[in-house]
């Protein structure tokens, strides 16, 4: 049992550095592991218990490095029960102590270690578990933290390795990177095709631009008058998606019918000139501009208004255009 003891020990070294020495062991200037690996070796069981429980109690990241350890099985399991609970324990405290980025980053650790050591059956729900987490219940935090973003980046790639190794149902992995891009609170999972594309396959993208159509189509149109969507919410993301798979099949009218669901503001209907003159089709981009200056008749856009005056200067309608310019 000593010789498990010290390999935990030297697990811990081998992952976080030996930089910081064992209370009692002084180093000497070469070849301090050997040292080190000679000293475990000769304690006992108990007294290999007490080093770590000591240390554990004097350093909260190696604490929380052996807590994810203590769920590994020797079958190559995880108790997935327990892990959970201490997702819950690292993040909930995390975010108590406004440390957030610190205990993501315990969590991500521990995940990523189960993919490296071959605990591959448990890796993807466990990170899927704390995806849903912190989607959940880490509100307080601010994304734009650079080391926040930095260990969701990183989660999110632990995630993609794990769907490598195990191969989900593609319906069933879709719904869910849906639902998680969706999150207005986050932002995760951008450009889901490109990214898992090779393990959703054509049936998995498939599902995701349906369901994504699907739920665009329930979301009522939006006229002058009403108010505006949050700019990066729920609705303005199911737009996104749905807009880029009418840009990625070149269809232009399919493009403007998610433009025509919002217009709610004078940028709306010059958006929507503009992607018809730089199609061609000038009559129709004029006359959007011009839904668009009566709609907004008492604010008028400066920029649709310098929009119609090239327009009508170009058909030679000089005297609209003065108008326009005296406004």
């Amino acid at each position: 049992m000593c010789k498990h003891g010290a390999a935990v020990g030297l697990y811990w070294l081998n992952e976080h550095g030996a930089g910081s020495p064992v209370p009692g062991i002084n180093q000497p200037p070469d070849d301090p592991l050997k040292t080190v690996t000679t000293y475990l070796s000769m304690q006992d069981r108990s007294a290999l218990v007490d080093l770590m429980l000591e240390r554990a109690r004097e350093d909260h990241r190696f604490y929380t490095w052996l807590l994810f350890r203590s769920v590994r099985q020797r079958d190559r399991t995880v108790d997935q029960k327990r892990f959970r609970q201490y997702i819950e324990l690292t993040l909930s405290e995390g975010v108590a102590s406004a440390s957030c980025s610190e205990a993501l980053e315990a969590v991500v650790q521990a995940l990523a270690g189960l993919l490296r050591d071959r605990y591959v059956g448990g890796a993807l729900p466990l990170t899927e578990y704390t995806i849903e987490y912190i989607q959940g219940v880490a509100k307080p935090v601010d994304e734009d933290d650079v080391t926040v973003s930095a260990c969701l980046d990183r989660l999110e790639d632990t995630h993609l390795r794990a769907c490598r190794a195990v191969r989900p149902n593609p319906e069933e992995l879709a719904a869910k990177l849906l639902e998680w891009r969706l999150n207005p609170q986050w932002e995760m999972f951008r450009d889901v095709l490109a990214v898992y594309g090779e393990v959703l396959g054509d049936e998995g993208r498939n599902v995701y631009h349906a369901r994504a159509v699907h739920q665009w189509e329930q979301e009522p149109d939006l006229g002058p008058g009403d108010p505006a969507p949050d700019r990066y919410g729920r609705r303005f993301r199911l737009a996104y998606i749905v807009e880029a798979a009418t840009i990625h099949n070149n269809d232009l009218e399919a493009r403007i019918a998610v433009r025509k669901k919002d217009l709610t503001q004078p940028s709306s209907f010059l958006s929507i000139a503009e992607l018809y003159r730089d199609a061609g089709h000038d009559e129709q981009a004029l006359a959007w501009a011009e839904r668009g200056a009566e709609a907004f008749s008492g604010r008028l856009d400066p920029r649709l208004r310098d929009f119609l005056i090239h327009a009508y200067q170009t058909r030679g309608r000089h005297e609209d255009a003065a108008k326009l310019l005296r406004r």
